[in-house]
């Protein structure tokens, strides 16, 4: 079943710097419906998790006593809606460069379409209200002409380091969830679910996903 959206203390990582950045989408995730809270409201939201990897800048990590090096990885999530007062819709509008069409605003825009793809992906630095400082995903943009020129004629690689990963929470597939950060595995394992409508990955086109900016 694809994943359409319809017409929302612990370790510190080094942050991937402010500004805009080439990226590619490596992680489309849809976690199921979410309780979230904010400012003395509770919802139950369906949410996708967009993960990216940014080539041009390269951490260092360590796996089973190895020193390692990869891509920043940075993401964002969503409440899996397209409406006006939405934040997915007006984003991918941006990186798409042109708006909905009748048949995705009526049946649902397939987001797992977004794995694997390039994009110009703008970053800013904020402070949470618990004092600490995180990169955030503001925008996503179709790549310069200077990008898509290096791409086509060589001079810059367009391939992810590693797995593309696509997971719906509504279609379990272990081989890809054990592949998941585990802040990701938690909260697709914190899912509501007895209360969840039987289209499973669809809102109305009206909501409004009023808390998708919350630091996390």
């Amino acid at each position: 079943m694809a994943i359409k959206a319809q017409a929302g203390g612990g370790k510190d990582f080094e942050l991937v710097p402010a500004g805009a950045h080439f990226a590619i989408c490596d992680k489309v995730v849809y976690l199921g419906f979410q309780r979230t809270e904010y400012e003395g409201k509770q919802k139950i939201l369906p949410k996708v998790w967009l993960g990216f990897q940014i080539p041009d800048i390269q951490h260092g990590y360590e796996k089973d006593g190895k020193k390692l090096s990869g891509p920043a990885v940075i993401g964002r999530k969503f409440t899996l809606n397209i409406g006006e007062q939405s934040h997915l819709g007006p984003f991918l509008t941006n990186w798409r460069g042109r708006g909905f069409s009748e048949d995705e605003v009526a049946n649902g825009f397939d987001v797992e379409k977004l794995a694997g793809k390039l994009c110009q992906l703008g970053v800013v630095h904020e402070v949470g209200r618990n004092g600490k400082t995180y990169a955030n995903i503001t925008s996503a943009g179709s790549l310069i002409k200077d990008t898509l020129d290096a791409i086509k004629n060589g001079t810059r690689k367009a391939d992810p380091q590693g797995d593309v990963l696509v997971y719906n929470a509504d279609e379990h597939d272990q081989r890809v969830y054990e592949k998941l950060p585990e802040f990701l595995r938690k909260q697709i394992d914190s899912r509501v679910t007895e209360n969840d409508p039987p289209a499973g990955v669809r809102t109305s086109a009206g909501s409004q996903d009023f808390d998708d900016d919350i630091p996390f």
